[in-house]
């Protein structure tokens, strides 16, 4: 019987090994997906809670609620910005846009022009025999990057369905990771992985950064895009979606943030003459950039987070060079974790007896 009793463990045991096999095989392209679904659940336990706590509501109501009213924005500001970008590249308003850039490169090169001429005539007055040509590195330049526009942009869209599947699958990674949390707990005890104490301990750990993480980046990001937004439709850019879909991504950033985002905006108003406008989005860039200087320190200081902005903007660059778009938000969720795992584990060490 033992005998018998040994083999049906050992066939059980290689068709769980193979059944998992298979299984990761599967899931392997939306891994990082799945991760940042589990980092989303982390994050939103904390505020679920206090919601919980203060109106009475249950658990699952207001988690489903926040989600919904999460996919309702997303949904409508990405619907918008998507269409927008289509029409501006590849729509009806693609001559528009021609104009536009076509006006551009006119500018950046009478500027180019104007500078060539200013460094010739330095370079004779001490003597230096030379022809700049920055004129034609400039034209040169301005056609590559119009080059690879057009190419993002057909890239961007073709990218699209999957896009679509992925954000299918973390929406529904959404509800299994927290409806399930409970079995997933009782697994990891039961498996013996951890201690109830201890996967209580990292589970902590994961709510206070992730919640500090995700609501600090959110708040900023916000109020960052907001800001940019209203500076550029107040000097007629009129691409609101746009401009604040791409300055809320650039403000998950450290320390670069959304600056750049209106500094681009008013390059763009000075190459087309416009310097009042320039001038404007220049003082709006720079307010920006204080609200993520005074904002972030203010969030970052009530929570326990101590991540060094240089640091985490290190490591932010390094996530989105090892997991593509994923690392914008990985890489402050790992970074943030890490700064705050290393002491607790420091000081678990010193007492532990020897």
């Amino acid at each position: 019987m033992t005998i018998f009793k040994n083999r049906s463990h050992l066939l059980l045991a290689a068709i769980t090994a193979l059944s998992s096999v298979f299984f990761f095989a599967i899931i392997s392209p939306f891994i990082l997906t799945i991760t940042l679904s589990g980092i989303f659940v982390v994050g939103l336990a904390p505020l679920v809670d206090k919601i919980r706590g203060k109106y009475g509501i249950a658990r699952q109501r207001v988690f489903i609620g926040i989600v919904a009213f999460s996919l309702l924005v997303f949904f409508g500001l990405a619907s918008v910005c998507i269409f927008r970008l289509y029409d501006l590249s590849l729509g009806d308003d693609r001559e528009k846009t021609v104009a536009v850039i076509k006006s551009l490169r006119e500018s950046v090169g009478s500027a180019s022009g104007v500078a060539q001429q200013v460094t010739q005539n330095l370079l004779s007055s001490l003597g230096v025999k030379a022809q700049p040509r920055i004129g034609e590195t400039t034209d040169t330049m301005m056609r590559k990057i119009g080059e690879w526009s057009l190419q993002a942009a057909s890239r961007f869209f073709a990218s699209l369905p999957e896009f679509f599947i992925h954000f299918v699958v973390f929406v529904l990674m959404l509800f299994v990771f927290f409806r399930y949390s409970k079995r997933i707990r009782l697994l990891l005890v039961r498996s013996h992985i951890a201690s109830a104490e201890e996967v209580d301990t990292v589970t902590e750990l994961l709510r206070t950064s992730g919640g500090s993480m995700l609501s600090t980046n959110l708040i900023v990001g916000a109020i960052q895009a907001s800001a940019v937004t209203v500076g550029a439709a107040i000097v007629g850019l009129n691409e609101w979606s746009v401009i604040f879909t791409i300055t809320l991504i650039c403000s998950f950033i450290p320390v670069i943030g959304a600056a750049p985002i209106g500094l681009i905006l008013a390059g763009f108003c000075f190459s087309l003459g416009s310097k009042g406008s320039g001038i404007f989005l220049v003082l709006v860039a720079i307010a920006s950039g204080t609200i993520d200087n005074v904002i972030r320190p203010y969030l970052v200081a009530r929570s326990e987070e101590n991540l060094n902005p240089f640091v985490g903007l290190v490591g932010i660059i390094g996530a989105i060079i090892v997991f593509g778009f994923h690392g914008i938000f990985l890489g402050p969720f790992i970074m943030s974790v890490a700064s705050s795992a290393i002491p607790k584990l420091l000081e678990a060490l010193d007492k532990k007896p020897v």
